[in-house]
């Protein structure tokens, strides 16, 4: 059996950069290109112009809390991490220049429970218009940032040579697939009844092509 490392975080960043989307401000009378991601409790828009991106992941040697990371997109060097579960900030480490613009984010900070019924994709029927994402020998739909539902690619090596495998997760559920095989992996995959809908829906989309 492949032991699988994670090897990148949430697919944010993958294959084309960054996906924004156009979010009306007011009446309509300006628009700007935003950001949303929700990670577990907490939903966050990012405006594009801000230099800064969100991430959904973990925090700490244990992976816990749930946590998203926003980042520079510049330096680097500036980062905020803020708990999924509460929506406090739990690191702050913000270079001088970038204070402003990262408050402005702070401020969109919202907090309440995940409502599945108006969630988007894949909690709703309706996968987004996006190009599909290839790891391995399979292509799958990467999932809405804003339905809380993020991707992680991993690579792993076992006696059989190296692997591929996606791990998609909300913060509370898990499903592991095998890229290779296109087949779930039952031993690292916990899905909570109230995810498994969703979680098959993702499932169902994705299309195996054989090496």
């Amino acid at each position: 059996m492949l032991k699988f490392i994670i090897a990148a975080v949430a697919l944010l960043a993958v294959a084309g950069g960054l996906t924004y989307w156009t979010l009306g401000r007011g009446d309509d009378s300006a628009e700007a290109e935003v950001q949303v991601v929700r990670w577990v409790n907490v939903t966050i828009a990012v405006p594009e112009r801000s230099g800064f991106a969100a991430v959904q992941g973990f925090w700490g040697p244990e992976s816990d809390p749930p946590a998203i990371f926003i980042r520079s997109l510049e330096n680097g060097s500036s980062v905020i991490v803020i708990d999924a579960e509460t929506g406090k900030v739990i690191v702050d480490h913000i270079e001088p220049e970038d204070r402003t613009a990262v408050d402005e984010v702070l401020q969109t900070v919202s907090v309440s429970p995940l409502d599945r019924s108006t969630a988007p994709w894949p909690y709703g029927s309706q996968s987004p218009s996006v190009p599909r994402e290839k790891w391995g020998n399979i292509t799958f739909i990467q999932p809405d940032p804003a339905s809380g539902i993020g991707v992680t690619l991993a690579v792993g090596d076992g006696p059989e040579g190296s692997g591929h495998a996606i791990q998609v997760s909300n913060g509370r559920s898990t499903l592991s697939i095998d890229a290779d095989s296109g087949l779930a992996i039952d031993a690292t995959s916990s899905v909570l009844p109230e995810d498994k809908e969703a979680f098959d829906r993702f499932l169902s989309t994705i299309q195996y092509s054989a090496p």
